[in-house]
């Protein structure tokens, strides 16, 4: 309860803040949009008051979807609302990002699409798309609210896909996807109410598609996000940009069993897009390490029962984590987590979730840019299976 209140608790100190820091000359000129903000807080706090009401008498915050449902329309009301309060010169600008001259390039008509991951931007993902780039191929990336619930996330590749096949029908799309941005990719093509013919190939590097036991532990993620980022610290509302990426929502989507991805995973493979998979298990995590943890805890608390309970949850979740676990995850996704019915080109590399976009010059991150470049070069002349992956 804690994790997913706190994104809220945040949000509504940089609304009291934003409303309190206005001084001189600056309270003129922002004195509009502010009291715009404080009636929309107004109507915002009844609209909570409602959705408490209606939330399950025992209060089980564990398993009431009442409670679930209201929380995430309470963030989604928050979120409306503090952004409103955001001069539009501050306010980030979310979309398909094509690189310069992208026209111009050997292979254009193969156009490669990175998609980020959770918490991330397409700079920090860039390394996926040197070898591509190198190759001549096409090149653009995803800006996207990195922490929004996913399938706004994907709503949003699918309109911004649309136009980019409506304007240049001659071209066919690649995604190449990390982590998070897997799920956001097939939320953007296979959703029914989507239409992107022009997708020919998704390839997922690390992809949570059955959530990552770690997202539970993602609390003020954000927050750290735009602390330790000084081109956003140099913004003039930084802390109320951050809650524009989100309140948290994208994190909850990836817990395991998440109505999110219940949804999504009961849906068929795109038949129109080839997909390939390719997960890590160079965990950090010895094999023997966890059950090691939870023998301490067990011996920690010894007789105390009532310690012992409190206990019980913290030493099922580290025998859960399989992501971790050197052989059985890449340190954030598990592989029998990541893997996926319907896709047969699946790979287990062993690289660890960072450093295979980090240090591009191990063996395993060069083996992940060859396996990527093979299946964007399926169209492509034969000259190009045998590009460095460097």
């Amino acid at each position: 309860m804690i994790g997913r209140c706190c994104p809220i608790l945040l949000a509504i100190v940089c609304l009291w803040k934003n409303s309190h820091d206005v001084h001189g000359d600056q309270r003129s000129s922002l004195q509009q949009p502010i009291v715009r903000t404080e009636t929309s807080w107004a109507a915002w706090g009844q609209r909570t008051l409602d959705s408490w009401s209606n939330v399950c008498p025992s209060f089980d915050v564990g398993s009431c979807v009442a409670w679930r449902r209201a929380l995430r329309q309470i963030k989604a009301d928050l979120r409306r609302c503090i952004v409103g309060s955001v001069p539009p010169a501050d306010r980030a600008s979310f979309g398909l990002r094509m690189e310069q001259n992208w026209e111009a390039q050997q292979h254009a008509t193969t156009v490669v699409i990175l998609v980020h991951g959770f918490n991330s931007t397409p700079a920090e993902a860039e390394s996926l798309l040197r070898v591509p780039r190198q190759a001549g191929c096409a090149c653009g990336a995803l800006v996207y609210p990195n922490d929004q619930p996913i399938v706004d996330s994907g709503g949003l590749l699918a309109k911004e896909l649309k136009i980019f096949s409506q304007t240049h029908p001659e071209h066919h799309i690649v995604l190449l996807a990390y982590s998070m941005g897997g799920l956001v990719c097939r939320a953007a093509i296979e959703d029914p109410c989507f239409d992107n013919r022009a997708v020919r190939r998704l390839v997922m590097v690390a992809p949570p598609n059955h959530g990552t036991s770690l997202s539970r532990l993602a609390c003020g993620v954000d927050v750290y996000e735009y602390l330790f980022s000084p081109s956003r610290l140099r913004r003039s509302h930084p802390l109320l940009t951050s809650v524009e990426d989100g309140l948290a929502e994208a994190a909850e989507d990836m817990v395991p069993g998440s109505p999110f991805l219940q949804t999504m995973n009961r849906r068929p493979r795109n038949p129109l897009v080839q997909y390939t998979i390719l997960l890590g298990n160079g965990g950090p995590v010895g094999p023997n390490l966890a059950k090691s943890t939870c023998r301490w805890l067990d011996q920690f608390f010894g007789a105390d029962s009532d310690a012992h309970d409190h206990a019980e949850p913290w030493a099922s979740l580290v025998l859960e984590m399989d992501e971790c676990t050197t052989g059985m995850g890449d340190g954030v996704v598990s592989v029998e987590r990541g893997s996926l019915d319907g896709v047969d080109d699946t790979l287990v590399i062993e690289f660890d979730h960072l450093s295979v976009l980090r240090n591009t010059d191990l063996p395993s991150s060069r083996r992940v840019r060859q396996e990527i470049m093979k299946r964007i070069s399926a169209d492509l002349p034969d000259k190009l299976l045998s590009a460095d992956a460097s």
